[in-house]
């Protein structure tokens, strides 16, 4: 090939002239192509210059003289200015190209129908280049084949007629040519019976008839990707084709063809029938899975989930969500504001309206298929000190109808009837996880491991016990403090194990280790096969979704495992067992009981949790809703373990009252644990105590039966043994280090003074009856716990579900301690009338007993053996069997001692003495001993001098009934002291003198006023003197007689009677 430009050498600068003389233009230098019309075309080289903007501008090309396509710009000036400084700048190309030889062979070109032609074109060539495109059509319609000359191409031709084969080739100068040539082929006869077939939703088979001439070569071949040809698909003259299909996952129906000697055979395929009444309950947003993951991935697991719907542990319904008009609209308001809890909560009530539509005996679980934003999880209030800003939960979803819960954060507490798992994140993993389950879904249960660190610690060894009591071998080695995420690596991802259960630290993508982390990717990334496992844990947001980010429910699901975790905080006891502790123990031995289910043992632990504390709040509330299954609650799960008994005797006895059963439990010695220098005690590590509240042992039993409803429970006795010590008060704490606020603790006695509860739970048609109680008391005044050792309780049944759950009215009338033997009266009442009345009742020496009280109507008596330290409380059993608990406002009751006969009170008169003055010519009166000794001792006698007692009166404190007050004056300025037992005086004295004159100073002694004397009493006679401006008392008459007749007036005025006292 020869190419001839004149002045080659200045075409580039030409070139760049030619750019340039265009500034409003941007030009593009594209390399070169050769124009054609068809095989005789003479070859010439084109340069191709495109304006950027042409398609826009509607600009077009044409052929010039010199064979290059120029830009028109619109007007004809234009142009030709264009062309006119291109010719000049380039002058003119040409070149001589020789274009393809078109070539090739069919073997054969004739034949009867189904006839194969092989096509061969390695014939073609091109003298000055290769060929290097290939196109094939078949009366004018394109097939497909490969380019490369040198593969053999084969073709069938399955009906009669004359067909064209053209094969038109490229060279690598863009050069075009073609050939063709035709295929005879004769057609045969035949048929085929049936031409068409309907099969139902099952994998199902069939065969088909043909008949034809017996040169006839025939094939049949399946047009659908459901159908096989499992049996002649060659064949000649008459025979059977063989096919299968598959079952069909969807509840459409669906058609195929199968070509079968060149006729076609329909084929028809019923969809799955919904179930009635489905066990299984599948919601999912189809939308919303295209939105996020394109319409070809969306509608995989959308026939993924119709195949897991036909299982036989399944028996399922598929739900896309979305077609649900309110539903719809709800999503179509949320839009994507995934934060937005009101929007959020509108979608969720308006699915879960879908699945109570559904609801039937039946269900047994919902499975939710996709992410937060696909179905969302519902938002609680979170009520604990360190709240998330909601607690998400599939638990609404799964509870048919909430429980009132004045005690929670939320004004109901959702308590799931039936099992739920959740299926995240990609389709391609959620599919994953099906396809596990349907290759095997039973989770056999034989080689457990368990870790945990820091306060939960506890909890994870009591797992562990559980399982190696239960005969699991069980890796425990991984509790403590002394382990790294090098040896979890080790043990536990690099180890194979049924069941892992994993306590401690962690966030929503790491697991934390006494020292160390363990990463969403350490799991993805192990190589360890943990398909159809089952993780579990409490650490907090380890059961977080986050999408778009690997966290450890997404790698857990790329392992194809199950896992329950939290949502959100994870919380327990800093003493003892309990919240997401106690949660975790519970759901370890719901695996191991027999017929069980990986969603059914999760409910179980959530409905045992809350049957097992009445007092349910918000801490409650928030772990066991919180818990979460990403995975298929369906598994079957399968242990060859005992579920052991829990170290706690009972022993349950009828007697002959159909009516009441007696429970007796004993149980070796509480188990002594301490924390921060203080000890506390449990019973297999389970503990009492609400936060702030000391920790205590506690127990709890299923008391149910099947043909009775439990109406009451009552305290028959039980032994303890008193510690002097005060346990300490239990605080919350989450597995991330949070604690719950330090609290006070004081109650008036024993606390808790009923230790005792019946707690019916009613869920949905499930009824469990629990007795909880707490195996000791602990008094804060006294710093005393009593730890029980055995009890024994009397449960009182109703024959059927009554409306009567009213308790008695029930009061103490009277009680009475007489030497050793307490006499005890009460009072009760009841509209359906009064069945027993028993007191409980302690000395405080390591015994409870209890007695029936007798009597009818309101009125019930008894005696029992008692001393001033008993202590009892009051229990009055309906004839319903109701029970009403008097226990003194938690203080009990104590018998009162016979009270003493009443004496007459004996009063103590005391002498009133007389001292005179011959230094000031007065008499002075004291009925104080002290202050009569000290005048003694102080003053010679010519000052005051001792005479005699003058008389007795009472002294302060001693005085009785009927007395007065004998009021005391001293003046300065006459040195001497006055006397009255007048009120009236008294007064007028403290209001008229100033205190210089007479000075006030309380009551002197008591005596009697004029006319409330006693017989006996004697009056004392009082006399002024104007001389020595003083006043004298007696109580002689002699005295007085001698004074009135001896003295003037002036000396001595008689001014009467001043009170009553005694003579000496």
């Amino acid at each position: 090939m020869s190419i001839n430009l004149p002045l080659l050498s200045g075409y580039l600068s030409r070139l760049a002239i030619f750019l340039v003389s265009f500034p409003s233009a941007v030009w593009k230098y594209l390399p070169h192509s050769v124009w054609r019309a068809g095989q005789n075309d003479s070859a010439c080289l084109s340069l191709r210059l495109w304006w950027l903007c042409g398609r826009k501008a509607g600009l077009t090309t044409q052929r010039v003289r010199a064979n290059i396509p120029l830009p028109r710009l619109g007007t004809r000036e234009n142009s030709f200015l264009a062309i006119g400084l291109f010719m000049t700048l380039i002058g003119t190309a040409s070149a001589d190209l020789t274009p393809p030889n078109a070539c090739f062979e069919a073997t054969p070109t004739e034949g009867t129908a189904p006839l194969t032609v092989t096509l061969e074109p390695s014939c073609s060539d091109d003298s000055d280049g290769t060929v290097v495109q290939y196109d094939w059509s078949i009366d004018g319609q394109p097939i497909s084949l490969a380019n490369a000359a040198t593969d053999t191409k084969t073709i069938s031709f399955d009906t009669a007629g004359t067909f064209t084969i053209v094969l038109k080739v490229t060279d690598n100068d863009g050069l075009t040519a073609q050939t063709q040539g035709t295929v005879q082929v004769e057609g045969c006869t035949s048929q085929i019976n049936p031409t068409s077939r309907s099969h139902d939703s099952s994998a199902d088979s069939g065969s088909v008839d043909v008949n034809a001439s017996t040169d006839c070569n025939w094939t049949a071949k399946s047009n659908t990707s459901w159908a096989t040809i499992t049996a002649g698909s060659n064949g000649q003259g008459n025979d059977i084709v063989m096919y299968s299909v598959m079952g069909n996952p969807s509840t459409q129906s669906r058609s195929g063809t199968l070509t079968i000697a060149g006729w076609d055979f329909t084929l028809n395929q019923a969809g799955i029938i919904p179930p009635t009444n489905p066990h299984t309950l599948i919601l999912t947003n189809h939308e919303k899975l295209a939105e996020l993951y394109g319409a070809t991935d969306a509608d995989k697991i959308i026939s993924k989930l119709n195949e897991l719907a036909t299982h036989s542990d399944v028996q399922g319904l598929v739900i896309p969500v979305e077609n649900d008009a309110t539903v719809a609209a709800a999503i179509a308001k949320r839009g994507n504001n995934y934060d937005d809890e009101t929007q959020t909560n509108a979608v969720a009530e308006t699915i879960k309206q879908l699945i109570l539509n559904q609801w039937n005996a039946n269900l047994e679980n919902v499975v939710i298929v996709g992410d937060d934003r696909v179905v969302p999880f519902y938002r609680l209030t979170d009520g604990t000190s360190t709240p998330d800003t909601w607690t998400l939960t599939d638990d609404f979803y799964t509870d048919r109808v909430p429980t009132s819960c004045s005690g929670c954060a939320n004004p109901e507490a959702y308590i799931a009837d039936i099992a739920s798992g959740r299926l995240i994140e990609t389709p391609s993993q959620m599919i994953d996880v099906i396809d596990t389950f349907l290759a095997d879904n039973t989770l056999n249960i034989d080689d457990a491991a368990v870790t945990g660190y820091d306060f939960v610690q506890d909890g994870a060894q009591a797992q562990c016990n559980l399982l190696q009591s239960a005969g699991l071998f069980t890796d425990c080695a991984l509790i403590g403090e002394h382990w790294t995420s090098d040896d979890f690596n080790r043990d536990i991802l690099n180890t194979y194990h049924d069941v892992t259960s994993i306590n401690g630290q962690a966030h929503y993508d790491l697991f934390g280790a006494p020292s160390g982390y363990l990463y969403a990717d350490d799991f993805s990334g192990t190589s360890t096969d943990f398909a159809g496992t089952l993780f579990y844990t409490l650490g907090c947001h380890a059961g977080q979704n986050v999408p778009d980010e690997l966290d450890l429910p997404e790698s857990l699901a790329i392992l194809r495992a199950n896992y329950i975790a939290n949502t959100g905080y994870g919380w327990g006891y800093t003493g003892g067992i309990g919240l997401s502790e106690e949660l975790m123990w519970n759901l370890t031995n719901e695996l191991l009981q027999p017929k069980m289910t990986l969603g059914k043992a999760l409910i179980n632990a959530k409905q045992q949790y809350f049957a097992d504390n009445p007092a349910f709040g918000p801490y409650d509330e928030k772990i066991m809703t919180e818990s979460t299954l990403y995975g298929l609650p369906m598994y079957q799960v399968q242990s060859s373990a005992t579920p052991p008994a829990i170290g706690i005797q009972r022993d349950k006895s009828q007697g002959n009252d159909a009516q009441k059963t007696r429970y007796t439990y004993t149980w070796a010695k509480t188990t002594p644990v301490t924390v921060s220098e203080k000890t506390f005690y449990s019973l297999n590590g389970k503990v009492a105590g609400n936060e702030g509240e000391p920790i205590l042992p506690k127990f709890t039993n299923d008391v149910s039966r099947t043909d009775q409803i439990l109406q009451g429970v009552v305290f028959r006795g039980g032994s303890y043994t008193t510690v002097d010590a005060a346990p300490p008060l239990q605080s919350f704490k989450t597995t991330t280090g949070y604690l719950s606020p330090d609290r006070t603790f004081n109650a008036p006695g024993w606390y808790p003074s009923i230790f005792f509860t019946p707690h019916t739970v009613q869920l949905n048609a499930m009824r469990k009856e629990m007795l909880v109680v707490t195996a000791g008391q602990y008094h804060s005044k006294m710093a005393q716990q009593r730890l029980f050792d055995d009890m024994v309780f009397y449960v009182y049944y109703s024959a059927s579900a009554s409306s009567d759950w009213t308790v008695p009215t029930v009061s103490l009338t009277d009680s009475r301690l007489s030497g050793d033997t307490a006499t005890v009266t009460v009072t009760t009442s009841d509209a359906s009338g009064i069945k027993e009345v028993v007191v409980a009742y302690t000395d405080g020496k390591g015994t409870w007993k209890s007695v029936n009280l007798t009597g009818s109507d309101e009125t019930w008596t008894g005696e029992f053996a008692a001393t001033a330290d008993t202590e009892f409380f009051i229990q009055s059993v309906d004839k319903i069997g109701n029970v009403a608990v008097n226990d003194n406002d938690g203080q009990y009751f104590k018998p009162e001692p016979e009270p003493e006969p009443e004496l007459e009170p004996v009063y103590t008169l005391s002498p009133v003495y007389r001292f005179w003055s011959e230094t000031h010519q007065v008499h002075f009166f004291t009925i104080s001993e002290v202050e009569k000794d000290v005048i003694i001792a102080d003053y010679p006698e010519e000052i005051w001098r001792f005479e005699e007692a003058a008389y007795y009166a009472y002294s302060k404190g001693e005085q009785p009934d009927g007395t007065s007050p004998i009021y005391r004056f001293w003046s300065d300025a006459n040195q001497v002291h006055f006397f009255t037992i007048s009120e009236v005086e008294k007064d007028a004295i403290i209001a008229d003198y100033p205190e210089e004159i007479w000075r006030f100073e309380g009551v002197a002694y008591y005596a009697y006023e004029k006319g409330k004397q006693p017989e006996g009493a004697s009056a004392v006679h009082r006399f002024w003197s104007d001389i020595n401006q003083a006043h004298f008392f007696t109580v002689y008459e002699a005295e007085k007689d001698a004074i009135i007749a001896n003295s003037p007036e002036e000396m001595w005025r008689h001014e009467g009677i001043a009170w009553y006292a005694y003579q000496p």
